[in-house]
This record gives structure tokens, sequence and C-alpha cells, in this order.
């Protein structure tokens, strides 16, 4: 009996943890919804569809206008917005990359929405609505740069304000925290690398 209660609790733990570990690196579009006066539109229809697979994934704005939808794999998305007495707005060509917040806000114009306006303005490229920094190094890039290594880290050093410690300096080879440090080993570029980004 206990060796059943045992596999029935593993059994409930793995299908409960396995959503964890199907996670991976996604993007969030985020936004506020608002009239030509300004006023915001709360409960209008988001729809946001993957260009490369034709997914879709329906959000609805909030009672501040603001909508989120997150959890999105990179690629290229089509943003549409409707609300009844609204002509239906669309972004073409969203990228979404990984770990990026993408702000896209809709000013919708008074209309039928059986009616479309695409919008063909670019979403910026700051992003003002979360404070970490990052960068995709894409296929070409790896491909294509003249590296000596082809080791990750490398790469990790095309970031801006990424850089290698100076010898000698607070992050150079003799005060670099790192686990060999313990035991009187030199650290590795590697983990030179880690601790100055």
């Amino acid at each position: 009996m206990a060796r059943r209660r045992l596999q029935l609790a593993s059994l409930l733990i793995l299908l409960v943890a396995s959503p964890l570990f199907a996670s991976g690196p996604t993007g969030t579009i985020t936004g506020t919804i608002t009239d030509p006066t300004g006023a915001v539109i709360p409960k209008a229809r988001v729809i946001v569809r993957s260009e490369e697979t034709n997914a879709t994934r329906d959000a609805e704005s909030n009672e501040d206008g603001d909508y989120t939808v997150a959890l999105l794999p990179p690629g290229r998305y089509r943003v549409a917005v409707e609300s009844a007495g609204f002509r239906r707005s669309v972004f073409h060509g969203v990228s979404v990359d990984v770990d990026q917040t993408v702000r896209l806000d809709f000013a919708l114009r008074v209309g039928a929405i059986s009616e479309e306006v695409n919008v063909t303005e670019t979403p910026p490229i700051v992003q003002t609505d979360t404070s970490t920094l990052g960068q995709v190094v894409n296929n070409r890039l790896v491909q294509d740069l003249p590296l000596n290594q082809r080791n990750f880290l490398s790469f990790a050093l095309l970031v801006p304000g990424s850089y290698l410690p100076v010898e000698g300096s607070l992050y150079g080879r003799n005060v670099t925290p790192c686990l060999k440090r313990l035991t009187g080993q030199f650290c590795t570029l590697s983990e030179k690398v880690l601790f100055s980004l």
C-alpha cells in the first residue's frame, strides 16, 4: 500500500513539474490600446499570429487599456487589435527575440470593425518596459565573424558592455571569484568572462 502511494505521489510530482521543464526561451508583446482622444479602451481583443507557424494567441485589454501576451516563441508576428465601434488595427512583421519585451501601443480609429488600418511604422528598438540588457547573436554572426574559437563565451563578448578582465585588475587572474580560487588554482578564461558579465 505504501509503495502504491509512493508511485502515485511520484507521478503527481512529474505531472506538475513537467511544464516547468517544457518552458523555453520566450518573449513578450505588451502595450496600451487607446482611442483618438487618448482615452483607454478596455476589453479590446488582441490577436497575435505567428507568421511562420500561423499559431494564434488571443488576449484582452484590461480596464486600463493594457494588454500582455507572454511566452511567445522567438519569431515574427502579426498583431491585430479590434473593438466594437473602432476599425481593426494591425502591425505586421513584429519581431520577438529571446527574453525580449516588445511594446506595441495602438491608437484605434473610429469606424466599422470590418475596416482595417495597417500600421507600417515599426516599434522602437529601445525597451522601456524592462531594464534588462541582452542581445541575440544570430546564425549569420556566428558563421561570418572571424573568431579563432567557436566557444560560446567568445560570442558573449560581442554584447555591448561585456569585456575580458585585464590581468591584475579587480576581475583579473588573481582575484576573480571562482570555485577554483578556493583550492588555490587559477581561473580559466570562461570563468573570468562569466564573472565579468
